[in-house]
Protein backbone atom coordinates (compact mmCIF):
# COMPACT_ATOMS: atom_id res chain seq x y z
CA UNK A 1 0.00 0.00 0.00
CA UNK A 2 1.31 3.67 -1.24
CA UNK A 3 1.48 5.97 1.42
CA UNK A 4 -1.56 8.51 1.66
CA UNK A 5 -0.38 12.02 1.85
CA UNK A 6 -3.41 14.56 2.99
CA UNK A 7 -3.70 18.18 3.25
CA UNK A 8 -5.82 19.85 5.90
CA UNK A 9 -6.01 23.58 4.93
CA UNK A 10 -5.66 26.20 7.55
CA UNK A 11 -4.35 26.97 10.69
CA UNK A 12 -3.90 24.25 12.94
CA UNK A 13 -5.97 24.06 16.68
CA UNK A 14 -4.74 21.77 19.28
CA UNK A 15 -6.66 18.96 21.63
CA UNK A 16 -7.26 20.97 24.79
CA UNK A 17 -7.97 18.80 28.50
CA UNK A 18 -11.64 18.03 28.71
CA UNK A 19 -12.94 20.90 31.39
CA UNK A 20 -15.37 20.12 33.95
CA UNK A 21 -18.47 21.96 35.39
CA UNK A 22 -21.50 21.20 37.00
CA UNK A 23 -20.30 17.68 37.12
CA UNK A 24 -20.27 17.11 33.41
CA UNK A 25 -17.21 16.58 31.17
CA UNK A 26 -17.45 19.64 28.35
CA UNK A 27 -15.94 19.64 25.29
CA UNK A 28 -14.99 23.16 23.15
CA UNK A 29 -16.93 22.80 20.08
CA UNK A 30 -13.86 24.20 18.23
CA UNK A 31 -12.59 21.18 19.07
CA UNK A 32 -15.14 18.85 17.46
CA UNK A 33 -15.61 21.35 14.45
CA UNK A 34 -11.63 20.86 13.98
CA UNK A 35 -12.07 17.06 13.95
CA UNK A 36 -15.03 17.01 11.80
CA UNK A 37 -12.78 18.92 9.28
CA UNK A 38 -9.70 16.70 9.27
CA UNK A 39 -12.03 13.77 8.54
CA UNK A 40 -13.91 15.64 5.87
CA UNK A 41 -10.32 16.50 4.56
CA UNK A 42 -9.16 12.82 4.53
CA UNK A 43 -12.65 11.89 2.88
CA UNK A 44 -12.39 14.15 0.19
CA UNK A 45 -8.93 13.85 -0.26
CA UNK A 46 -9.02 9.77 -0.36
CA UNK A 47 -12.08 9.35 -2.48
CA UNK A 48 -10.26 7.86 -5.43
CA UNK A 49 -9.32 5.31 -2.81
CA UNK A 50 -12.12 4.78 -0.58
CA UNK A 51 -11.52 0.96 -0.85
CA UNK A 52 -8.25 1.45 0.82
CA UNK A 53 -9.40 4.16 3.06
CA UNK A 54 -9.18 2.83 6.24
CA UNK A 55 -6.38 1.04 7.06
CA UNK A 56 -5.74 -1.86 9.33
CA UNK A 57 -2.81 -3.44 11.37
CA UNK A 58 0.22 -0.53 13.14
CA UNK A 59 0.43 2.62 10.96
CA UNK A 60 3.16 5.36 10.82
CA UNK A 61 1.59 8.64 10.96
CA UNK A 62 3.90 12.21 10.10
CA UNK A 63 2.20 15.61 10.73
CA UNK A 64 4.16 18.61 9.25
CA UNK A 65 2.36 21.58 10.40
CA UNK A 66 3.00 24.90 8.69
CA UNK A 67 2.13 28.24 10.59
CA UNK A 68 2.13 30.94 8.16
CA UNK A 69 4.72 33.62 8.49
CA UNK A 70 3.37 36.76 10.36
CA UNK A 71 3.66 40.04 7.57
CA UNK A 72 4.96 41.82 10.85
CA UNK A 73 8.33 40.16 10.90
CA UNK A 74 11.24 42.23 9.53
CA UNK A 75 12.51 40.82 5.99
CA UNK A 76 15.63 39.14 7.75
CA UNK A 77 13.11 37.09 10.31
CA UNK A 78 11.45 36.28 7.42
CA UNK A 79 14.05 35.08 5.15
CA UNK A 80 15.21 32.97 8.22
CA UNK A 81 11.42 31.51 9.04
CA UNK A 82 11.45 30.42 5.23
CA UNK A 83 14.73 29.10 5.49
CA UNK A 84 13.78 26.42 8.16
CA UNK A 85 16.81 28.69 10.20
CA UNK A 86 14.15 29.57 12.59
CA UNK A 87 11.40 27.36 13.61
CA UNK A 88 7.94 27.39 15.24
CA UNK A 89 8.01 27.23 19.19
CA UNK A 90 4.44 28.46 19.29
CA UNK A 91 1.18 26.77 20.50
CA UNK A 92 -0.53 24.20 20.13
CA UNK A 93 2.32 21.97 21.48
CA UNK A 94 3.20 19.00 19.47
CA UNK A 95 1.36 16.85 21.51
CA UNK A 96 -1.90 18.19 21.57
CA UNK A 97 -1.16 18.51 17.71
CA UNK A 98 -1.06 15.11 17.32
CA UNK A 99 -4.02 14.27 19.60
CA UNK A 100 -6.41 16.51 17.74
CA UNK A 101 -5.44 15.03 14.00
CA UNK A 102 -5.50 11.78 16.26
CA UNK A 103 -8.89 12.07 17.31
CA UNK A 104 -9.98 13.19 13.55
CA UNK A 105 -8.81 10.20 11.41
CA UNK A 106 -10.22 7.92 13.95
CA UNK A 107 -13.15 5.45 12.76
CA UNK A 108 -12.28 6.97 8.92
CA UNK A 109 -8.66 6.03 8.25
CA UNK A 110 -8.26 3.91 11.04
CA UNK A 111 -10.47 1.95 13.95
CA UNK A 112 -8.01 3.44 16.92
CA UNK A 113 -5.56 5.48 17.39
CA UNK A 114 -3.63 2.77 19.08
CA UNK A 115 -2.50 1.36 15.51
CA UNK A 116 -0.57 3.93 15.41
CA UNK A 117 3.13 2.73 16.44
CA UNK A 118 5.20 5.45 15.20
CA UNK A 119 4.99 8.65 13.71
CA UNK A 120 6.50 12.80 14.44
CA UNK A 121 5.06 15.95 14.67
CA UNK A 122 6.95 18.68 12.96
CA UNK A 123 6.56 22.29 12.68
CA UNK A 124 7.65 24.90 10.28
CA UNK A 125 7.26 28.40 8.98
CA UNK A 126 5.73 29.22 5.21
CA UNK A 127 3.32 31.62 3.27
CA UNK A 128 0.33 29.51 3.55
CA UNK A 129 -0.76 27.71 7.46
CA UNK A 130 -2.05 24.17 7.04
CA UNK A 131 -1.03 20.34 8.13
CA UNK A 132 0.04 17.87 5.66
CA UNK A 133 -0.12 14.14 6.86
CA UNK A 134 1.41 11.34 5.62
CA UNK A 135 -0.05 7.83 6.82
CA UNK A 136 1.60 4.61 6.08
CA UNK A 137 0.32 1.00 6.76
CA UNK A 138 3.65 -0.80 8.13
CA UNK A 139 4.59 -4.30 7.34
Amino acid sequence: MKPIKITIPGRVKSKQSTTFGGGHAFTDPKIELYESYVRLCYMEQTKPYSEQRMIGGPISLDIFVFFAIPKSKSKKLKEEMKTNKLRPMITPDWDNIAKIVCDGLENVAFGDDKQIVEGSVKKYYDDEARVELILKKLD
